[in-house]
């Protein structure tokens, strides 16, 4: 029985900024028809030059994550303070960036 390897890309700042870049630019690629969202990370992906690297599916759970955050700094739960050391609007280097696209 073969094992199959998983690798896992490991985004640096530049790569993270280049891509919520390419995505905010390239938002009209992801109209919610069929396959566009697909098509749309593999034409950011190629792009970025990470091709064969990050697969679109990857891509797409990158920005969610990214998504997810944005809504969590935003919006922080209530009583919750900026001690406990977690992310913030002000703090959270990409939130300006990701503001224009949601």
């Amino acid at each position: 029985m073969a094992e199959s390897k998983q690798y896992t890309f490991k985004w640096n700042k530049e790569q993270t900024e280049a891509f919520i870049r390419h995505r905010v630019e390239h938002r009209h690629l992801f109209t919610g028809g069929r396959d566009t969202a697909a098509n749309g990370y593999r034409t950011i992906l190629a792009k970025m030059g990470v091709m064969g690297k990050v697969t679109h599916t990857q891509a797409k759970k990158k920005w969610d994550n990214l998504k997810t955050k944005y809504k969590e700094c935003k919006c922080p739960a209530s009583g919750q303070g900026t001690d406990d050391g977690k992310p913030t609007a002000a703090t959270w280097p990409w939130f300006a960036d990701i503001k224009y696209d949601i």
